[in-house]
């Protein structure tokens, strides 16, 4: 190979008139530089320098190369993100697990009457949850709500082999809507007794709980929560009668038998 890129390199050399000139002893302009550049130049364009140039020492083209990177790199960047996915999924569990928990412990289960729940607010006396805490309490009744409601909500997988969150409605059940009613009314209640024995707590304590007028914020909250989504649901729900509507005045033109083949 090395022969055969010598061999094309001087023949070319010879037939070039400025190297001509330099072997007669008149080199002119010419120099040492702009030489070796033709040398290089010619060397190019042999075969066996653009095969050598374009297969690595494996036998492994440039382009197979970048290629093999690519599907690895695409790999690693799709099991990265599959991770990811997954924490925040355990996440997403491990906090609904406590905030039932919560519920639970509140015994908002158990509200049966507004002026008998006396319990509530002796938990919440007890346990001493925080603005936060509560807001985050509402947001997990009002996902209950939404099933309970049979409006479409998205849940995130329930196994490790499950790599998507899942849109689903479950089908409606108007006891439990009223149920979960029912506790986020007590819940409210209750706070609302709190804030008026809170009147004259520290300023420690006026912070942990938020201040005053809780009730008031999260019953804003729930409406707000019910009303974003009801207004969702009337929209998909317009959405598609129009598309229905627009269907039935715009019917697709009926299909033309073919017999000789002439249409796609």
């Amino acid at each position: 190979m090395m022969k055969q890129l010598l061999s094309f390199g001087l023949i070319a050399l010879l037939t070039c008139p400025n190297v001509q000139a330099l072997l007669q002893g008149n080199a002119g302009t010419t120099s040492s530089y702009r030489l070796a550049g033709t040398a290089l130049q010619v060397s190019r364009t042999s075969p066996d320098y653009k095969k050598k140039d374009v297969s690595s020492s494996e036998g492994e083209s440039e382009a197979e190369k970048y290629l093999r990177l690519a599907r690895k790199l695409r790999q690693q960047a799709a099991e990265d993100e599959q991770q990811v996915h997954e924490r925040l999924y355990q996440k997403k569990r491990e906090e609904d697990e406590q905030l039932d928990e919560w519920i639970q412990n509140l015994s908002l289960s158990e509200a049966v009457d507004q002026k008998k729940n006396a319990h509530i607010v002796n938990a919440l006396k007890e346990r001493k949850p925080c603005m936060e805490t509560l807001e985050r309490i509402v947001e997990r009744l009002h996902e209950h709500h939404m099933i309970a409601s049979g409006l479409e909500c998205v849940e995130a997988p329930s196994s490790k082999d499950a790599s998507q969150v899942n849109r689903v409605i479950h089908e409606k059940d108007d006891v439990k809507v009223q149920k979960i009613d029912n506790e986020a009314e007590a819940l409210f209640q209750a706070i609302d007794v709190l804030d008026s024995d809170q009147s004259g707590a520290s300023k420690s304590e006026s912070r942990h709980w938020g201040g005053d007028g809780r009730a008031i914020q999260l019953r804003n909250q729930w409406k707000g929560l019910q009303r974003e989504h009801e207004d969702q649901f009337l929209k998909r729900q317009a959405s598609f009668i129009e598309a229905q509507r627009l269907k039935k005045e715009n019917p697709p033109p009926p299909k033309v038998k073919d017999d000789h083949r002439f249409l796609p």
